[in-house]
């Protein structure tokens, strides 16, 4: 297993989130125990997002167990991919900054690492429109928490990730 390989692949799901189309997210809380406490004011939504949950769980959280075979040729019969942390940036001039945090543990090798990926945003109503290179998304923002489904691994599983307003 390499550190590019895993990269690479997760990259690829992080782009799935900024250049697939009519992803639809959904909001897994109705309100929010974070110190900021809850941001209904999307007319300035910018700021930093935590990802704090993947399918309604706190992070960390396994996304995936079992065998896996990269593109260099390297095959693990018990290959495990957990989400630690991650972000999304959103900035005042529609810019977006997505960075995931994982743990990649295959045979007796173990890679931490980061991937991300930019793009723009637009919010409208409790809608959050993502988009990059060729096309777009759509999650949502509701009490300061934007939701996505993604498919990180790119194994056809879709996951919603849940990101809370930070600041």
């Amino acid at each position: 297993m390499t550190s590019i390989d895993i990269a690479r692949r997760v990259r690829s799901g992080i782009a799935g989130l900024l250049a697939t189309t009519t992803l639809l997210g959904s909001v897994a809380c109705s309100g929010s125990d974070s110190a900021t406490g809850p941001r209904n004011d999307t007319r300035d939504p910018a700021g930093t997002y935590a990802l704090f949950q993947v399918d309604q769980k706190n992070i960390p959280r396994q996304i995936f167990r079992g065998p896996m075979t990269f593109p260099g040729g390297a095959y693990y019969d018990d290959f495990t991919f957990t989400i630690t942390g991650g972000e999304m940036i959103l900035q005042d001039d529609g810019d977006i900054h997505v960075a995931i945090d994982y743990k990649a543990t295959g045979g007796e090798n173990e890679l931490n690492g980061t991937s991300g990926d930019d793009g723009t945003y637009e919010i409208d109503g409790d809608q959050i429109y993502i988009s990059s290179g060729g096309g777009g998304s759509v999650g949502s923002f509701r009490n300061g928490v934007i939701s996505l489904k993604l498919d990180l691994m790119n194994n056809g599983e879709m996951r919603t990730y849940s990101f809370r307003y930070v600041r």
